[in-house]
């Protein structure tokens, strides 16, 4: 919307990529763990690895990364995105 019709929506510009990295990256996870590594297609994420995974995220996109290149930018408000996106990845798509 904001560069298709010129309307600027200046949080979902801002915590959109957040929100929705966690469930992204953890299906593809999910996905990795089922089919190149043969667990099985009722192979789940257990709640320990999902929480280790956002602790890792967020250590290096809110720390490290700021702390390395100027370009970052620590937000906390991220971390909550990833601790909303990675509570949605285990409620609704851990299963599928």
């Amino acid at each position: 919307m904001q560069w298709g019709l010129g309307i600027p929506i200046g949080w979902l510009d801002s915590y959109l990529d957040p929100l929705l990295m966690m469930p992204i990256t953890l299906h593809l996870l999910l996905w990795e763990r089922r089919y190149l590594f043969e667990k099985g297609d009722s192979y789940k994420l257990s709640i320990f690895g999902i929480f280790n995974y956002l602790i890792l995220v967020s250590i290096l996109g809110e720390v490290i990364f700021p702390v390395l290149q100027p370009g970052f930018v620590a937000d906390w408000i991220d971390v909550l995105c990833y601790f909303t996106g990675a509570v949605f990845f285990y409620i609704f798509m851990n299963d599928v």
